[in-house]
């Protein structure tokens, strides 16, 4: 798989110059430098790049970026002043994208260039951009005036696809290689999700209730699921259990049956602390006497039948079993839980209620991380972290990449952490790209 393999950025800030090599082997890499560097700049423009806003190549000043990936080939943007459109400003920061292949460049774009400007868009310059419709209905009647390039990057999410003016189709795929999230310092508060009953309340809620509601629909979507594949082998058993010959069963030998009966009851287990099945469920006892042929066609064909019924929560119990066990491990004089209906459960020593956003700073800090990093980051994706240590107490920092190791096991994938916190990254020496001021 392609990866991007390294970063350089000339001219940052109008000084810096960086140079920074991923350790894709090792899928960890740590940025490390004082304030005032460009951390957060490049973690920015990597995110914008991949899938992300490419204003970000307007927002930074800088001379050139380059992408390096894997296979040899790079992208590079160069940043460039020309007379604004704007009477506001008399400057503005244009870029350009340059594939390069063999170190030569074989194909450019830039939404400046004259082939790409847009000639049959308008912006309304009083009433504001509601939606997608809104803006078709200012189209159809050619109101106010012409797009610049500028304004077509800047409202392009609002224009109809039939007028969006993308980049080339390598450059786009290049784009799209992999999902790319940057898990930003301002991370505790949320948007509500649409449609939510929320989102008519506030603009922004806390991070921590946000995830409650999302791991309770992830159990609840689940349990359905489990419940949908019981319903149907429950429908079949009697027929399956009663077919003899071709393509029935075999039943197993009793010391086996009583090894996954075991192995079933512990993970009932398993599924109930995660907060997947109920509590309330009882567990199969078993006689100690010798099981004759048919007890053992019975008993062979409900292990078969309840492992398919459990499987479908594979995946989403490690994750949990993660979470509950990192979060348990930091959390002092509190615990928390996951209820389907409730999502996170926290109570204090006393056994006591809290809710989520009763937690100190640095509580939530770790708990929207680790949550960040578990459940909403795919497989392969490539994770930007900026300050993962903000608000977290020494001893904590120190827990972030055993952390992290524990999570790519379980979900593969490939970060970048930004941090000036020496803690976070002693230790870690081999992992560490630390930028340079100017000479």
């Amino acid at each position: 798989m392609k990866k991007l393999s390294a970063f350089e950025v000339d001219g940052l800030f109008g000084f810096f110059n960086h140079r920074i090599v991923l350790r894709t082997e090792r899928r960890i890499t740590i940025i490390h430098a004082p304030n005032g560097y460009g951390k957060t700049a490049i973690l920015r423009m990597i995110a914008g790049f991949f899938g992300g806003s490419l204003l970000v190549f307007r927002q930074y000043e800088f001379s050139t970026v380059r992408l390096i990936f894997t296979d040899g080939s790079a992208v590079k943007i160069r940043q460039t002043l020309a007379i604004s459109d704007d009477k506001r400003q008399i400057e503005e920061r244009r870029y350009d994208l340059l594939l390069e292949e063999d170190g030569k460049d074989i194909l450019r774009w830039s939404p400046w260039d004259e082939v790409g400007q847009i000639t049959n868009l308008f912006l309304p310059s009083v009433a504001p951009l509601r939606d997608d419709d809104h803006l078709q209905e200012l189209v159809r009647e050619q109101v106010i005036r012409r797009l610049s390039p500028a304004e077509y990057e800047r409202y392009q999410h609002l224009i109809p696809r039939g007028h969006r003016n993308p980049p080339p189709e390598q450059l786009q795929t290049i784009r799209n290689l992999f999902e790319c999230r940057l898990i930003d310092t301002q991370r505790l508060m949320a948007r509500p999700e649409k449609g939510s009953k929320q989102e008519s309340r506030a603009d922004f809620i806390p991070a921590v209730r946000t995830y409650s509601q999302e791991v309770s629909a992830a159990i609840k979507n689940a349990i359905q699921q489990s419940a949908a594949i019981t319903q149907l082998l429950d429908q079949s058993f009697p027929n399956r259990l009663l077919t003899r010959g071709k393509g029935s069963f075999t039943s197993l030998a009793e010391p086996q049956l009583r090894t996954r009966l075991a192995d079933l009851l512990k993970l009932r287990i398993r599924l109930r602390n995660a907060g997947l099945l109920s509590k309330g469920e009882e567990d199969t006892v078993l006689s100690p006497a010798k099981f004759d042929q048919n007890t053992r066609r019975i008993l062979t064909l409900y292990v078969y039948d309840t492992a398919k019924k459990l499987e479908v929560f594979n995946e989403l119990l490690a994750k949990i079993e993660a979470f509950l066990g990192i979060i348990n491990k930091r959390f002092q004089f509190k615990k928390l839980s996951l209820d389907k209906d409730k999502g996170f459960v926290l109570t204090d020593t006393r056994g006591l209620p809290l809710e989520p956003d009763d937690l100190s700073s640095g509580e939530q800090h770790e708990l929207v991380l680790i949550y960040e990093l578990l459940f909403r980051t795919k497989a392969d994706s490539l994770l930007l972290i900026d300050e993962p240590e903000i608000s977290l107490h020494i001893a904590w920092q120190k827990h972030v990449l055993p952390d992290l190791r524990q999570i790519i096991s379980l979900a593969p994938m490939d970060v970048i952490l930004a941090t000036h916190s020496p803690q976070l990254a002693s230790g870690h020496l081999d992992l560490i790209e630390t930028l340079k001021a100017p000479e």
